[in-house]
């Protein structure tokens, strides 16, 4: 047993329960307790979440993601982000997996591309906008908290291919040739 202990106190329905567990045996429980039961608890240390269903606060805070001992370089590259946009869901998705959080920041945002070794964009704000726009991640509902959406979510799960990481939103410009004025 770790030098951290928990108790477990459990009654109901005939059933009375009052034991120390360790830290990490007391963690798998409170996180089977706080998904309703729907968490894989897994032996080797990783806990994957179902995606939620409703009933949070506005949006899937529940991810699908595993992380384990996985580095934010080796997610990035088994999720085949390429792109900024791609980037910025699976350093945002990475985030909220391993700090058990509904939402990141852009601080984290800042801090991924450096820990996974990823060129950070020029404009962060744009390209957290283009991202946006994607529908892969929405603003939360306070200042500079951001979450990966159910579509951010799928599109990363399916590695951004093409039939996946169509949002149908975004705002596409039309290219306006420049008129040449008539002599």
């Amino acid at each position: 047993m770790s030098d951290t202990e928990y108790t477990l106190k459990l009654t109901g329905n005939g059933v009375t329960l009052d034991r120390k567990i360790s830290q990490e045996l007391g963690e798998r429980v409170a996180m089977l307790i706080i998904s309703d039961g729907k968490a894989n608890v897994g032996d080797d240390g990783g806990t994957k979440l179902p995606k939620d269903t409703g009933g949070g606060v506005g949006h899937s805070g529940t991810k699908t993601t595993t992380i384990g001992k996985t580095s934010l370089r080796e997610f990035i590259n088994s999720h085949n982000a390429k792109q900024l946009s791609q980037q910025i869901v699976a350093i945002g998705a990475y985030s909220q997996a391993k700090n058990g959080a509904e939402t990141f920041t852009r601080d984290e945002l800042d801090k991924g591309f450096q820990a996974g070794k990823v060129t950070p964009p020029s404009n962060i704000h744009r390209d957290i906008a283009k991202t946006i726009s994607n529908g892969w991640i929405a603003e939360a509902d306070e200042d500079d908290q951001y979450y990966v959406t159910t579509t951010g979510e799928t599109a990363l799960s399916g590695n951004f291919s093409k039939e996946v990481a169509k949002s149908g939103g975004g705002r596409r410009r039309k290219r306006h040739n420049k008129k040449v004025p008539k002599k």
